[in-house]
């Protein structure tokens, strides 16, 4: 195994996997990458009274739940979720500021051959942060690479971009997930509007991106090529030093006052697990959006047609 040491925790990957690992990819460590197969190594910011709330909501869909400790005395909360063209292995240490997650997102074969594994990188996490400080770094030691990202917010009010530093972008807020995963399940087959969104991602009066229901990732796609924010759009792809230019070369077709003024009267309709249609009446405009799933959230894949 493979030992990666940083200033607040450390954790160990298989060195057979170190071709296909990139440390340094802007959306967390990623530890072994293919065609069919992804597994990940992630770390974003948690609110202590959170920790219940978020685990009660990740055994909702689980098939199987198993709880381990880790050498430093923390818990491990292993998951395991059948989709429909995968496998999932799900594994997060929690402290007081943080959580530690280690992800699998591949095929049955893969999952079988490498299930212990991924239980063995999980186990392997060593907590040395100071859960009695209210902040915490993860800033490396032996390198300049860092794992956190950004959380984006605007005021529905001014349509204004703030960022800021040191969480995730997007978080993945347990209750907004929740909310939003209910949202779709009750408007099953019909249409709905922005307006009718923000009316659930409206928190203290901002909207907080969430990419973890395709809802969420639709609105996060639309509200960036509207207003050209491109470091937003960037977040809504898997690997955007490959893939943002995709939407951003999109911005010019949604920018200008033909589209901005009309922001919340974009329509929306999921087509299926993957595909979001879109419809703009005042503009004429109809498009599909696909995307792919990776670790339990959604980002943009492709515009469709609308046949």
């Amino acid at each position: 195994m493979i030992k990666e040491t940083y200033s607040t925790f450390e954790f160990s990957y298989p060195k057979q996997w170190k071709d296909k690992a990139n440390l340094a990819d802007p959306y967390g460590k990623i530890l072994y990458k293919d065609e069919k197969n992804l597994v990940s190594f992630n770390i974003a910011p948690v609110a202590d009274n959170d920790t219940s709330k978020f685990i009660e909501i990740l055994k909702e869909n689980a098939r199987r739940l198993e709880t381990d400790k880790i050498s430093t005395g923390e818990n491990v909360y292993i998951f395991e979720y059948d989709t429909a063209n995968s496998k999932e292995f799900s594994a997060y240490v929690f402290t007081k500021t943080s959580m530690y997650k280690v992800e699998a997102m591949v095929t049955e074969d893969f999952f079988k051959s490498n299930y212990d594994l991924f239980k063995k990188i999980a186990k392997s996490i060593i907590i040395k942060e100071n859960t009695s400080n209210t902040s915490s770094s993860s800033e490396p030691v032996n390198n300049n690479t860092t794992i956190t990202k950004q959380e984006v917010q605007y005021s529905p009010n001014t349509s204004t971009i703030s960022q800021t530093t040191n969480t995730p972008a997007p978080y993945a807020d347990p209750e907004l997930s929740a909310k939003l995963r209910a949202f779709e399940q009750s408007h099953k087959g019909q249409v709905v509007t922005i307006k009718d969104l923000e009316g659930i991602m409206n928190q203290g009066g901002d909207i907080t991106f969430n990419n973890t229901n395709i809802y969420g990732a639709a609105y996060m796609v639309l509200f960036g090529l509207t207003y050209g924010e491109k470091g937003l759009l960037a977040q809504c792809v898997f690997n955007p030093q490959q893939e943002a230019q995709k939407l951003i070369s999109a911005v010019p077709e949604f920018g200008g006052d033909e589209v901005s003024p009309y922001f919340n009267q974009f329509q929306l309709s999921v087509k299926n697990d993957m595909e979001v249609y879109v419809y703009l009446k005042k503009n004429g405009m109809d498009f599909g959006i696909k995307f792919n799933k990776i670790g339990g959230k959604y980002y943009f894949r492709e515009f469709t047609e609308i046949h």
